[in-house]
């Protein structure tokens, strides 16, 4: 199965949203061969997903029902295909406990810009089509090369800020990010599964 991880720092606002949200794009087109979990890198473990989160995700949809806060850990990130965090001192936190999943590691912002591109120009020659076997190799192709792309799409800005005790404003400016970035990725897999 390929997992996707997704970090913040509480693993209660930006990560448990990004699982979600994530979850649901890919179930859209690989229903259960894609697996999103989420972790912090300083959790409040235990906690359940913040309030103001949770009825965003409802205002989509989207049932937060068992999103809990817990640790990440390196076997977390051993297991991931992809690990997408919030931002990028977050990157610097997973790949300082886990040295070698540098290649797999990205923001939610840039990994989404990069897959964005890479679906635009198909520099990497990802497999296209729907099937089991095309999805799986697909994903663990994106784990593996993604990263070659970095330097070839311009830089930006795509780091998430923490909402955590900063008002509904913040809570929406950070929900509306992490939607946009999901949204990408959505459109990305449609055209390689449509292709």
């Amino acid at each position: 199965m390929i997992e996707i991880l997704t970090v913040c720092t509480g693993n209660i606002c930006r990560s448990p949203v990004a699982e979600r949200l994530l979850q649901r794009a890919v179930d859209a087109h690989a229903p259960g061969l894609v697996r999103v979990r989420s972790a912090g890198t300083a959790a409040l473990v235990g906690e359940p997903v913040a309030p103001e989160m949770a009825a965003l995700l409802d205002a989509r949809g989207v049932d937060a029902t068992g999103l809990i806060a817990r640790q990440l850990t390196p076997n977390d990130v051993a297991a991931a295909t992809v690990v997408l965090t919030a931002t990028v001192d977050h990157s610097a936190d997973v790949v300082r406990l886990s040295p070698r999943a540098l290649k797999k590691v990205f923001t939610l912002g840039r990994f989404a810009d990069i897959l964005a591109y890479e679906s635009r120009h198909d520099l990497l020659g990802l497999p296209h089509g729907d099937t089991p076997d095309t999805i799986e190799a697909r994903w663990r192709l994106i784990g593996r090369d993604l990263t070659a792309l970095r330097a070839v799409v311009p830089s930006g800005t795509w780091d998430i800020a923490d909402p955590y005790g900063r008002g509904p404003a913040a809570h929406r400016a950070a929900f509306d990010a992490i939607s946009r970035a999901v949204g990408a990725i959505a459109r990305a897999e449609e055209h390689y599964a449509s292709a």
